[in-house]
């Protein structure tokens, strides 16, 4: 099932985030406190949109880095040699 999220500095919102991005549902992850009422609300008062996200949910997580292991961690390798570069920390 989608859900909604509120991004900050906490490890699970991060990680709630990068799901989210990462299947596409980027519309989920909210700033603020405000825009995650205002999404949950509309997304709870809408059933065809979220029987449509919760169809949608499964392919989508397939067809994603995160439904492939080895793209997923080819593409975290890839993302932690560029901090490393970026930041000088070899």
């Amino acid at each position: 099932m989608p859900v909604v999220t509120r991004r900050g500095p906490g490890l699970h919102q991060r990680l709630s985030h990068s799901m989210l991005m990462n299947v596409g549902l980027a519309d989920l992850s909210c700033a603020d406190d405000a825009a995650f009422i205002d999404v949950a609300t509309r997304l709870a008062a809408d059933s065809g949109r979220l029987l449509d996200r919760r169809r949608a949910l499964r392919p989508r997580l397939r067809a994603s880095a995160l439904g492939s292991p080895q793209d997923y961690a080819a593409g975290f390798c890839a993302l932690m040699e560029d901090v490393v570069r970026r930041h000088r920390l070899r």
